[in-house]
C-alpha cells in the first residue's frame, strides 16, 4: 500500500514521519541574478546585512550587501502536491511570500506583535485580485493565530499543499487546498481552499501541470537558510466534485471561463428559442426540431425560398444558422410532408444576438444528436466582458434625487416577495416580507433589472460594482413563542434547493390552513410620492410600521410606529453595526426588546461599517422628472415592406406612444393589464409599473410593481393589481394620480421566484377576486407529473384561487398549466385560455366553474392529504374528470400562446360582431374572433381571423368605452412574437361608414356547417371550391401534440339562403367520434380560399376553425 492510504501525509510535518528532500540550496533553486549566497546575515533596522561570506543561505541582496528588488526565486524542481519546510528571516516591516505552483501565496510578513491580523500577515492565504471588482481584493484568509517571531529571528513555515484537480474536459473538480500550514510550529491554516491564483502570482490561470515554487523577492529583504520539499500524492476521496460556476477553469487574468455549450443553452432558453423549437426527438413544436439538425459531420436541410417559390437543399452549418437568424423570412425549412413551417420566426439582428453568441448557440445545437453525431459537450471560452457604462446600461435602475421602490427577486438570500429600496446617495436596502426584516444593504448604483430582458430569469442584481455591508435580518421579529418569524414555507428564498423542494413535495398538509396559521402577516407598504416607503406588518396582535433611511455618511436611521399588545423583540446584528441607539426599550445580546404600548415615532439609529474598496458612484447627470407625459396615437406603419397589417375593411391600427422613465429613458412598456373607468385608462405592466391616462397624458400611478399583467378598478382611488407575489390594492387617497398606499390583499400561495410563476388576473366576480397561478419551470427538484418542462413544488401552483377584500382566500378550480388569459364575460362567466404544453395538446379556451378540473395534473398534489406519491392525483386517475374546452386553437396555425379575451357588447360600436369575443396571440401577433353556441348542453365555438401583422404579441385586449377603440397591450419578450418588437401599445379603430365584408360566424348543423357572412355574397354554387379538413390532438405528458388523424372531409353540397348571407355546407359521414377519452374533440377547418369570397379577401380571412363536441339532432 502507498503511504497515503495508511496515514495522513500531514503527519510527516507534525510528527516527523518520512524524510523531506534536503538538498543544498544551490541545488534547490534556479540561479537568479539578484539573489546571492551568503554565510551569515543579520537584521539591521529594516534591512539585512551580511555578517560573513559563504553559501549557507540565499537572500535578495547583492554581494556588497545591498537589498535588491529581485525577481521570483524559483525552485529547480516542479511540483503538484507537495510538502514543504522553510526556514527564513525577515527584518522589520519586510514582506515576501511563497507561491505554490507559482499561483497560491502563503504570505511572509513581519507581523510580530500584531493583535489584529488579516490575509496579508504571516501565514495568511493572500487575497485574489481583480481590477474590475469592488473591492478589488477578495477571498483572502487570515491566519488562525499570529505566530510571528520578532524580526531578525529565524522562523519556520511548514506546508502540506494539494494541487487543484481537473477533469478531462478541462473543468475543475477540486480547488487547490492547503491541508495544513504551520508557522513556528503553530497551526495557522487547515483544509483551506484557494479558488484561484492570488495577487501578484506568476500565473493568472490554473493548471494540473506541475510547477515550481516561487518566493517573492521584490517587496522586501528575506533570507532563506533551508528549504525541504517532498512530492506527495494526496487523495480527494470523500470530497464532492465542484459544480456550476466553481468548476469553471480560469483564464490568464484569473477570471472564470464559461462553457460555450452551456452559454449557448442559456441563450437558447432566454431568447425564447425553446418555445418554438424542440430539442428532443419526436417532440412537435411550431418550428423545425433542432434534434439531429446540426451534426458533427454535417447534414443537409430542405428549404423553400419564399420570394421565388423554389425548393432547395442547404448544408445545416453555422452559416445556415446565421442566415436563419438574420433573415428568417427568406427561406422556410420544410416539414417531412414537404410543406414549409410557418413564417413566424422574428429577425435576430446583431444587436439582439451577436456573432459570438451565435457561435455559442451553434455549439449547443450540435450537442442535440445521438452520440456519434454530437459535438463536444464542453468548450471553454472567455466570458464576454465589455466595458461597463452606467449611462448605456438599459437595465440599470437609476436613483438620483428621490427614493425608488422596486419589487423583484434578488437572489438566493432573499425571497422573491422582497422590496428593494434605492436611496439618494448610492445606498440601498431590501425589506423582505419572508421575515419582516431588512435583509441586505449595499452601496453603489441601485440595481440591474434582468427581468426586463428575455424571459426575466434572474430577477435583479445589485448595481454594478456594488458593495454589500453584510447586514442580514436587521429587525427580524420574534413571535409570541420566542421563535424568529420565518415564512419560508410560502416565500422561500432559495430557488435551486432540491432538499427544500423535496420537503415541500412530501408535505400533505392543507396549504391554506398552514399559511392561515402563520404568526405574522405582511400588511403592505405606504409609498408617499418621492419619499421613503414605510413597511407594515403584524406579529400576532402587534402592529409594526417601519421606515428606514440611510445617509451617504453610513448613518442608518429607522423610525417605527408601534401598536403593541405585548412586548416585541427584534434581531439586531450588533457585530455589523456601531453606535446603536434606541428611543424605546433596550438592546441586549443581539436583541431589541420594546415594551407593550402605543409608541409612535420610536427611533433606532446606528452607523454602518466602513467597507474596503471605493464607492462606485452612479453620478447621474440626467434630469429627474415625474411630470405627466403625452399619449399620442398615430397611424401604424411598418418600415419593413415585407410586413403588413391585415384587417377587414373599415378598420385601421394606430400606435400609442409609451411613457419614459423619470430620466427620459426608454421603458420596456408591456401593457398587459388595461382597464377603463370614468373616461380614464389604467395600465399595469410587466416591469414598468402602473400608469393612468388622464386627459391624454400618462401619469405614473405606482412604480416598481412585479410583473403585473392584470388589474381591477374599483374606483379612481382603489385599484387592485395582480403581481407575481400576490394581489395588491393601490390606494390614491388624495386623488393626485399617485398611489400612496399598497395593501397586501392576499399572498397565500407559494412563490419561489421562478420566472415562469406568473399570476394571471385578477378579475372580480360576485365581490371576489379570482386569479390563476402558472406552473414553474426553474425550481430545482420540482414535480412535473412525468412531463418535461413545467412543474411545481406545491403551494397551489396550477390552481385558480379566489379572495375577498380582507384576504380570505379559497381554492376555486384546478388543472391549470400556463393560463395566460383570464376574463369575465358580460354574463358573469369566467373565461380562461390555456397554452399548449404537457397535457395540453394544443392551446384551448375554457369557461371555468368552481371545483372542477381543467386538465393538467401537476397542481393536484396540493389537495389536502395528497402528495407526489398519491395515486389519486396521477394522470390516469384524473384524465376522465377534466372539463371540455369550448374552443381548441390549432397550434402554429391559429395561435401558440393566447392571451385574455375581450367581449364586444351592444355598448361598443365596433362593427357587426356583437356578442363575440376577440382574442389575441403572443407569438402570432394576431387577433381572432370567437363565437360560441350551445349544442345539447355543451358549449362549443368557432375561431375566425380578424387581424394579423401587429407590432408585438397581442396579450391584452380592451375596448375603450369612450370611443369604442380596441386597445392592444403587447409583449414579445422572452417568447418572441412574429411582430418582432419587444413591446407595443396599439389600438384598432372602426369606421362605421365602411361596410364590413367578412365571415361573421359558423354554426354547426346536423349535416355540417352554416357559414354566416356580414354582407350578401355572390350566391353561386361553391361546392367544388369549399375545402374542409378535420383532426384532433392527444393530451398526454408530451409537450403538445401534432395533429392526429387528419382527414380531408368530403363536401357533398353547399347552398345559400335567400339573402345570400348564409352558406350551408353538407359533409359526408358527419359524426362525433373519439378514439380515446384523453384525446381532444375534432377541429374542423373550413377553407374558403378558392371561393369568390376568398379570392376577394385573401386566404387569411377565408378560413374558420370550429371545435366540434356535439352535433345537433336536427
Amino acid at each position: 500500500m502507498k503511504l497515503k492510504q495508511l496515514i495522513n501525509p500531514v503527519l510527516a510535518v507534525i510528527l516527523g514521519i518520512g524524510a523531506l528532500d534536503a538538498k543544498e540550496l544551490k541545488q534547490q533553486f534556479e540561479p537568479q541574478g539578484k539573489w546571492g549566497h551568503f554565510g551569515e546575515v543579520r537584521h539591521s533596522a529594516k534591512n539585512l546585512t551580511v555578517v560573513r561570506k559563504g553559501e549557507n543561505l540565499i537572500s535578495n541582496m547583492s554581494e556588497a550587501g545591498k537589498t535588491e528588488k529581485a525577481d521570483f526565486l524559483r525552485t529547480q524542481e516542479k511540483f503538484q502536491d507537495v510538502q514543504m519546510k522553510l526556514e527564513f528571516m525577515v527584518p522589520k516591516g519586510s514582506n515576501s511570500g511563497v507561491y505554490f505552483m507559482g499561483r497560491y501565496e502563503i504570505q511572509i510578513l513581519d507581523s510580530f506583535g500584531r493583535k489584529k491580523f488579516g490575509p496579508a500577515d504571516l501565514g495568511g492565504l493572500y487575497q485574489r485580485w481583480d481590477d474590475d471588482r469592488n473591492p478589488k481584493g477578495f477571498e483572502g484568509v487570515a491566519p488562525k493565530v499570529n505566530a510571528a517571531k520578532a524580526p531578525g529571528e529565524w522562523q519556520t513555515m511548514e506546508v502540506v499543499f494539494r494541487a487543484p484537480r481537473f477533469a478531462k474536459d478541462g473543468s475543475k473538480t477540486h480547488h487547490a487546498k492547503f491541508i495544513k500550514v504551520l508557522v513556528n510550529g503553530q497551526l495557522v491554516q487547515e483544509n483551506q481552499v484557494s479558488k484561484g491564483p492570488t495577487r501578484s502570482s506568476k500565473f493568472g490561470d490554473e493548471s494540473a501541470a506541475a510547477e515550481a515554487l516561487y518566493i517573492q523577492g521584490d517587496h522586501g529583504p528575506i533570507a532563506i537558510r533551508k528549504i525541504e520539499l517532498k512530492k506527495l500524492e494526496l487523495s480527494t476521496s470523500g470530497e464532492k466534485p465542484l459544480e456550476g460556476a466553481e468548476a469553471a477553469p480560469l483564464n490568464s487574468k484569473g477570471r472564470p471561463l464559461i462553457n460555450s455549450i452551456a452559454y449557448g443553452k442559456e441563450l437558447f432558453d432566454n431568447k425564447g428559442c425553446m418555445v418554438c423549437h424542440s430539442t428532443v426527438k419526436g417532440e412537435i413544436k411550431t418550428g423545425p426540431s433542432f434534434h439531429g439538425l446540426f451534426t458533427l459531420k454535417g447534414r443537409d436541410v430542405k428549404v423553400l425560398e419564399v420570394d421565388e417559390g423554389h425548393k432547395k437543399t442547404l448544408p445545416a452549418d453555422i452559416e445556415y444558422l446565421k442566415f436563419s437568424l438574420r433573415r428568417p423570412q427568406e427561406a422556410l425549412t420544410l416539414k417531412a410532408d414537404g410543406t414549409p413551417h410557418l413564417p413566424v420566426m422574428p429577425v435576430y439582428s446583431f444587436k439582439l444576438l451577436n456573432d459570438g453568441e451565435v457561435d455559442a448557440l451553434y455549439s449547443y445545437l450540435r450537442t442535440l444528436n445521438v452520440k456519434k453525431d454530437a459535438g463536444p459537450s464542453v468548450a471553454w471560452i472567455d466570458k464576454p466582458n465589455p466595458k461597463y457604462e452606467l449611462e448605456k446600461d438599459p437595465i440599470s435602475k437609476w436613483v438620483k434625487d428621490f427614493p425608488r421602490l422596486e419589487r423583484v427577486d434578488m437572489g438566493e438570500s432573499v425571497s422573491a416577495r422582497a422590496y428593494q429600496v434605492g436611496l439618494p446617495g448610492d445606498i440601498s436596502y431590501t425589506f423582505d416580507p419572508r421575515n419582516m426584516a431588512v435583509a441586505q444593504i449595499w452601496d453603489g448604483p441601485f440595481m440591474r433589472k434582468n427581468d426586463q430582458v428575455g424571459r426575466g430569469k434572474g430577477g435583479a442584481d445589485q448595481g454594478h460594482k456594488s458593495r454589500d455591508y453584510g447586514v442580514e435580518n436587521l429587525f427580524q421579529p420574534y413571535d409570541a413563542k420566542g421563535k424568529l418569524v420565518d415564512l419560508t414555507f410560502a416565500s422561500p428564498a432559495r430557488l435551486f434547493d432540491e432538499k427544500q423542494s423535496a420537503e415541500f413535495l412530501a408535505d400533505k398538509s392543507d396549504f391554506l390552513a398552514v399559511v392561515g396559521g402563520f404568526p405574522a402577516k405582511f400588511l403592505g407598504v405606504d409609498t408617499p410620492k418621492q419619499k421613503v416607503p414605510t413597511f407594515k406588518y403584524m406579529v400576532g396582535d402587534n402592529k409594526v410600521a417601519l421606515e428606514v433611511n440611510i445617509s451617504k455618511a453610513l448613518q442608518l436611521d429607522a423610525k417605527f410606529n408601534f401598536d403593541l399588545k405585548s412586548e416585541q423583540v427584534f434581531v439586531i446584528p450588533e457585530e455589523k453595526l456601531k453606535n446603536v441607539k434606541v428611543s424605546h426599550g433596550k438592546i441586549s445580546g443581539g436583541k431589541w426588546t420594546v415594551p407593550a404600548g402605543d409608541h409612535q415615532s420610536a427611533t433606532f439609529s446606528a452607523t454602518l461599517p466602513k467597507l474596503e474598496g471605493d464607492l462606485y458612484t452612479s453620478d447621474i447627470q440626467a434630469t429627474e422628472s415625474y411630470a405627466p407625459q403625452e399619449l399620442v396615437w398615430k397611424e401604424s406603419v411598418w418600415k419593413d415592406p415585407k410586413k403588413k397589417l391585415n384587417l377587414p375593411p373599415g378598420y385601421r391600427v394606430e400606435d400609442g406612444t409609451p411613457p419614459t422613465d423619470p430620466f427620459d429613458r426608454e421603458l420596456v412598456f408591456e401593457a398587459l393589464g388595461i382597464e377603463f373607468y370614468k373616461g380614464e385608462a389604467y395600465v399595469s405592466t410587466r416591469t414598468a409599473g402602473v400608469w393612468k391616462v388622464v386627459d391624454g397624458k400618462w401619469h405614473l400611478f405606482a412604480e416598481g410593481t412585479y410583473e403585473s399583467i392584470g388589474l381591477v378598478v374599483n374606483s379612481e382611488k382603489d385599484i387592485v393589481i395582480g403581481e407575481k407575489a400576490g394581489l395588491t390594492r393601490l390606494i390614491d387617497s388624495d386623488g393626485d394620480h399617485w398611489a400612496e398606499q399598497r395593501e397586501n390583499i392576499t399572498d397565500k400561495f407559494r412563490f419561489n421566484g421562478d420566472y415562469h410563476e406568473y399570476l394571471h388576473g385578477p378579475i372580480k366576480q360576485n365581490g371576489k377576486y379570482l386569479f390563476s397561478l402558472n406552473l414553474g419551470n426553474e425550481v430545482a427538484g420540482m414535480y412535473k407529473a412525468n412531463g418535461r418542462w413545467m412543474g411545481t413544488v406545491g403551494g397551489l401552483r396550477g390552481w385558480m384561487l379566489s379572495s375577498d377584500d380582507k384576504g380570505n382566500t379559497e381554492i376555486f378550480a384546478s388543472g391549470f398549466r400556463s393560463p395566460a388569459g383570464l376574463a369575465l364575460s358580460p354574463k358573469n362567466e369566467i373565461v380562461y385560455t390555456e397554452n399548449q404544453g404537457e397535457y395540453v395538446g394544443t392551446s384551448k379556451m375554457f369557461k371555468v366553474k368552481k371545483g372542477l378540473f381543467y386538465g393538467n395534473p401537476n397542481g393536484l398534489i396540493d389537495i389536502p392529504g395528497m402528495n407526489v406519491d398519491s395515486p389519486e392525483v396521477k394522470w390516469d386517475a384524473v384524465k376522465d374528470t377534466r372539463e371540455l374546452p369550448i374552443l381548441l386553437l390549432p397550434h402554429g396555425e391559429v395561435m401558440n400562446a393566447p392571451g385574455s379575451p375581450e367581449f364586444l357588447t351592444d355598448k361598443i360600436a365596433f362593427g357587426p360582431f356583437q356578442g363575440q369575443m376577440f382574442l389575441g396571440d403572443q407569438l402570432q401577433s394576431n387577433i381572432y374572433r370567437v363565437d360560441s353556441e350551445v349544442v345539447d348542453g355543451q358549449e362549443q365555438a368557432v375561431a375566425i381571423p380578424f387581424a394579423e401583422g401587429l407590432k408585438s404579441g397581442a396579450m391584452r385586449l380592451r375596448f375603450n368605452p369612450a370611443d369604442s377603440s380596441l386597445w392592444i397591450g403587447q409583449t414579445g419578450r422572452g417568447w418572441r412574437s412574429r411582430g418582432g418588437n419587444t413591446y407595443a401599445l396599439q389600438r384598432i379603430v372602426y369606421d362605421p361608414k365602411v361596410p364590413v365584408d367578412a365571415i361573421k360566424t359558423v354554426k354547426v348543423t346536423n349535416k355540417g356547417f352554416d357559414v354566416h357572412f356580414t354582407q350578401p355574397q355572390s350566391g353561386v354554387d361553391e361546392t367544388e371550391n369549399i375545402g374542409c379538413a378535420s383532426w384532433y390532438y392527444m393530451n398526454s405528458n408530451e409537450y403538445g401534440s401534432p395533429k392526429q388523424d387528419v382527414r380531408e372531409e368530403k363536401v357533398l353540397k353547399s347552398s345559400w339562403n335567400d339573402a345570400k348571407t348564409v352558406c350551408s355546407i353538407t359533409l359526408d359521414n358527419f359524426q362525433v367520434k373519439k378514439e380515446k377519452s384523453s384525446d381532444s374533440s375534432r377541429v374542423y377547418k373550413l377553407n374558403l380560399v378558392n371561393t369568390a369570397f376568398g379570392k376577394k379577401h385573401g386566404k387569411y380571412f377565408a378560413k374558420a376553425y370550429y371545435t366540434l363536441h356535439k352535433i345537433p339532432t336536427q
